[in-house]
């Protein structure tokens, strides 16, 4: 089941809903409870400011990790 934010059918999800795909697999929001998260939303992927925004989270991500943080981008771009 994908969730269509705006498309009239449900506008309104709890976490609960919220599925997410990743390069990974596929999960839910509610995942992540109990554990530090970072979400960061970009409009596009390969764009000159997306691409140098989302560089920076690759090049501290050992310091996420040994703050038992996990950073998950989120984009409207298909995988």
């Amino acid at each position: 089941m994908h969730n269509n934010i705006g498309d009239g059918t449900n506008d309104t999800l709890t976490l609960s809903e919220m599925n997410i795909e990743t390069i990974f697999g596929s999960g839910k929001l509610t995942d992540f409870i109990g554990n530090n998260l970072v979400l960061f939303f970009y409009p596009k992927d390969n764009t000159p400011g997306c691409t140098s925004q989302a560089l920076l989270f690759t090049k501290y991500h050992k310091n996420f990790l040994e703050m038992d943080t996990q950073v998950v981008g989120v984009s409207r771009d298909t995988i």
